[in-house]
């Protein structure tokens, strides 16, 4: 994941912390993307490759809470093509 991309992410989530509670357990991608600013297809790739934990349900994949709220702390020498 690009620098910039932790950046993001990590602003965003000092904005959502304090309103944890109207997040679903349950993230999807399209959620995922809208809250981190990144592309819905970069997010569906990270989730594929496991630098993203999350859960395929049936043709989607979902995003737990907890572990948005740790997509921030990644290794920044993974490959992210």
């Amino acid at each position: 994941m690009k620098g910039g991309d932790r950046l993001k992410i990590n602003a965003i989530k000092k904005n959502y912390i304090s309103s944890l509670r109207d997040l679903p357990y349950m993230l999807t991608l399209e959620m995922v993307a809208g809250l981190t600013g990144l592309n819905y297809e970069t997010i569906k790739r990270h989730c594929q490759r496991g630098i993203i934990k999350a859960v395929k349900i049936g043709r989607e994949w979902r995003v737990r809470q907890d572990d948005f709220l740790n997509i921030g702390t990644f290794e920044s020498g993974q490959d992210t093509r």
